[in-house]
């Protein structure tokens, strides 16, 4: 139930997922089932039980048929090799999610608020309703940026994070190419004071500014310098912008900006960014950055927007943070649960490495017992006993990593800038278990080496 409470918006049909008769009854025959199948191989080994043989084994100085300590065995190699098998992609997805924050990280979410406005469409020509949305955003940044605590406001047609806008293809006057070969880009529109409210990063150049105020400018992102132009250096050349079914037209580019993702786990846009003064919608976004608490500067942020437009509608305000959390939360949430599974598998393996290894020092007590009488020291006996547990490890690790190998690669669509036989993964797995099983079977190795010899052979 905690899983499915905590679990994000996006998974499908999380609303539907509960807790009915259904599951528990699911769960109570594959309990039955699973008793009655692993209480079935005990019951099957004592009806072949041979008197003569087992009251010979039965002294002291014998210990558990070899047939039983071979399943034994068994069972618990292939209870490690399950686990070594699912750790690898437990390991994978937890190192792609770190990917994925690492890649978002240029966002500075703190204190950015974005609120959603639609300006009402007005019964003009394009260019005079261009005119006049632009009027409109122009007085609306200008009375937020009077608000107190707030340092930067802007506004743009699509956020990061929340999927893509505008696509069209990219083609520089100085880099002509033909229609065929032009790539797709995504064109986003913004006001001078986005790029610092939402805290992009300048990389050369500058940003628009309002001085450029009805010039044909544009500001590219970092993919489309390296991807498009070769890495050739992109300022003062020329962007077609005659998008839309517009006339043609150039817009100079003046700076280049970092990348931006149009979803948490995915490659970075060719982005360009285009004045709104040069095209705006009847829908945009406003982004402000303050100083206070986002969401305590909510209030005064719409009656800012109110007074210069009493009929433009606010559907939405909503905390870069929120927008942040809320990309990243499936990557969590899937990274989380496969933990959760890796971790009981990983506390499984350990109690059955530490069962087998107990009972076995156990039956085994006596002989310790009259090595240590012959003169093996302690360290011999805990080397014998640590060294009988770890082939056991050994073999269990060697099978599940050799199938993890097979399995992570079901995993390629799902990984964030990370292959899914990356080697330091599978290495740093099996050295997880490796220290888990050393540890699992220490406590019996321990309690074998400290055998008292007098009360083993007192037994003899």
């Amino acid at each position: 139930m905690a899983l499915v409470k905590n679990a994000p918006i996006g998974i499908p049909l999380i609303g539907q997922v509960q807790l009915d008769s259904t599951a528990m009854w699911f769960a109570l025959a594959v309990t039955i089932l699973a008793a009655l199948f692993f209480g079935l191989l005990p019951s099957l080994r004592v009806t072949r039980v041979q008197l003569y043989e087992e009251l010979k084994c039965s002294g002291p100085t014998m210990t558990a048929g070899k047939e039983a300590a071979w399943l034994r065995a068994a069972l618990v190699a292939g209870e490690i090799a399950l686990c070594a098998a699912l750790l690898p992609g437990c390991l994978l997805l937890l190192r792609s999610l770190r990917h994925v924050v690492v890649a978002n990280q240029w966002m500075d979410e703190e204190h950015v608020i974005a609120a959603d406005l639609l300006v009402p469409l007005t019964q003009i020509s394009e260019s005079e309703a261009l005119k006049d949305r632009d009027r409109i955003l122009t007085s609306i940044e200008e009375k937020v940026r009077q608000l107190p605590g707030v340092e930067n406001a802007g506004f743009t047609s699509t956020l990061p994070l929340e999927g893509l806008g505008w696509g069209d293809a990219i083609n520089f006057q100085e880099e002509p190419l033909p229609d065929a070969q032009q790539p797709a880009g995504e064109f986003r529109f913004a006001s001078p004071g986005y790029f610092g409210a939402v805290g992009l990063s300048l990389v050369k150049g500058r940003f628009f500014a309002d001085a450029d105020h009805g010039q044909p400018v544009a500001v590219i992102s970092e993919s489309v310098a390296e991807k498009v132009l070769g890495g050739r250096d992109p300022l003062g050349m020329h962007v077609d912008c005659g998008f839309g079914g517009r006339q043609k037209e150039w817009c100079r580019v003046v700076g280049e900006v970092a990348d931006v993702r149009d979803g948490s786990d995915r490659a970075a846009v060719l982005g360009v960014y285009f004045p709104l003064w040069i095209y705006s919608e009847s829908s945009e976004t406003l982004v402000v950055r303050t100083q206070m608490d986002p969401t305590s500067s909510s209030g005064a942020i719409r009656e800012a927007i109110w007074s210069v437009d009493s009929s433009l509608a606010i559907p939405r305000e909503k905390t870069l943070s929120t927008i942040l959390s809320s990309a990243e939360a499936p990557r969590r949430y899937e990274a989380s649960l496969v933990t959760l599974f890796a971790l009981c598998a990983l506390i499984l393996a350990m109690l059955g490495l530490y069962a087998v290894i107990s009972y076995s020092a156990g039956q085994r007590s006596h002989e310790m017992g009259v090595r240590i009488a012959l003169g093996a020291q302690q360290r011999d006996v805990l080397r014998m006993v640590m060294g009988e547990a770890m082939r056991l490890a050994g073999a269990g690790i060697a099978i599940g990593i050799g199938s993890g190998l097979a399995l992570t690669r079901l995993l390629q669509s799902v990984l964030f800038e990370i292959q899914p036989w990356d080697p330091a993964t599978f290495v740093g797995a099996a050295a997880l278990l490796t220290v888990v099983a050393l540890a699992a079977c220490y406590m019996p190795a321990r309690r074998a080496m400290r055998v008292d010899p007098m009360v083993a052979l007192r037994h003899e």
